[in-house]
């Protein structure tokens, strides 16, 4: 049985484009977005505060790198966040994510090295869904130097805001038909 979900192959060309390119930096990420693929441009930091973040090494981890709304289309959110470190480690990423799901359930995760902004190659960027289940599953696209792009700009291109029908939270949920064997 084919998906149901088929990307635009001119805009999953530009996409993948764009992220040849390098994502350098966060005015890279809004052409992606805004220019791309039709997303409103907010640049709206999220409060570091309990309210959001609760109390703790959440908290503490969010005042030190003030996560922000780069851009929206109705619902869903795509959430930036420049994390210090010699890395991207994945449990800064989901203590983030999981407590940003509370406030913003629709939403894809954009977490960048911060050391890597502007580097010639392209920053150090993590593209974090989380699909909600029964256990949250964490489905991370890499952007950076020596990562190859056609997967994810595959995902990126469903995202687009111009096709309502398909609806912005459900591109990574894209599933490819299972091959039969045949015998």
């Amino acid at each position: 049985m084919a998906s149901q979900f088929t990307a635009n192959p001119k805009i999953t060309a530009r996409v993948y484009e764009r992220l040849k390119s390098g994502i350098k930096d966060r005015d890279d990420l809004l052409r992606l977005f805004v220019k791309d693929l039709g997303y409103e441009r907010v640049e709206q930091p999220i409060p570091a505060t309990k309210d959001v973040f609760g109390a703790g090494a959440v908290l503490e981890l969010a005042q030190q790198c003030r996560p922000l709304r780069l851009a929206c289309q109705a619902r869903f959110e795509v959430l930036y966040t420049e994390l210090a470190g010699d890395r991207l480690d994945y449990a800064r990423q989901r203590s983030l994510a999981t407590k940003l799901l509370e406030t913003f359930p629709d939403a894809l995760f954009v977490f960048v090295r911060a050391s890597t902004l502007g580097d010639a190659g392209g920053a150090e960027i993590h593209l974090l869904n989380v699909k909600a289940t029964d256990g949250k599953i964490f489905r991370r696209f890499k952007l950076g130097p020596g990562e190859r792009y056609r997967t994810t700009a595959e995902r990126l291109s469903l995202i687009e805001a111009a096709d309502p029908a398909l609806g912005p939270v459900n591109f990574l949920r894209k599933r490819r038909p299972r091959k039969r064997s045949a015998g």
